[in-house]
């Protein structure tokens, strides 16, 4: 079935709706893990799910850029960096997703690498640009965390697909 545009613009404001409000709640629930980067690693089973049936349910190469555009561009209001960080995710995931040769596999691919870009540019910008108590994180930390964030970015995609069955299935039988 082809996505219309206007079905796809609301599937990616959903996605952006969802990616925030569960982010948040994430976000709030690991405060207490004090080693830095780790909310992003709680964070990327949820970030991999979210990105995976919106990489499924809007087959378009372009749909890891467009949805991060937008999730940017609204949570550069809260922090400009935030914003930054979160477009060159779009940005990377997106160049990384055209390596899948199927829209499955581009899906997969895709939701792994914006789960582990996220930490990466997170970090990455806190660290470099921002300072602050990120300047004593090592760089070793940031690719562990990374690692980190990949592993658990697939299990993300492996209860993203799940998610994906159930919904088609559910579709398919309200027919």
């Amino acid at each position: 079935m082809k996505t219309t545009n206007a079905l796809a613009i609301t599937r990616i404001a959903l996605g952006v709706g969802a990616l925030i409000v569960g982010g948040a709640v994430i976000y709030f629930l690991s405060r207490f893990v004090p080693f830095p980067g780790m909310k992003y690693v709680m964070m990327s089973p949820y970030l991999s799910v979210v990105m995976y049936v919106l990489m499924k349910k809007i087959p378009n190469h372009w749909t890891p850029l467009l949805v991060c555009l937008i999730f940017g561009g609204i949570m550069g209001f809260i922090h400009l960096f935030m914003g930054v960080a979160i477009f060159l995710t779009g940005l990377l995931t997106w160049a990384t997703s055209l390596l899948g040769a199927s829209q499955e596999w581009r899906s997969r691919i895709g939701s792994v690498a914006f789960s582990t870009y996220t930490l990466l540019t997170a970090l990455g910008i806190s660290k470099y640009i921002l300072g602050g108590v990120f300047e004593s994180v090592p760089f070793w930390w940031i690719v562990v965390a990374s690692m980190l964030g990949s592993v658990c970015g697939a299990v993300g995609v492996f209860f993203g697909r799940t998610l994906f069955q159930y919904i088609a299935n559910a579709t398919a039988g309200s027919r």
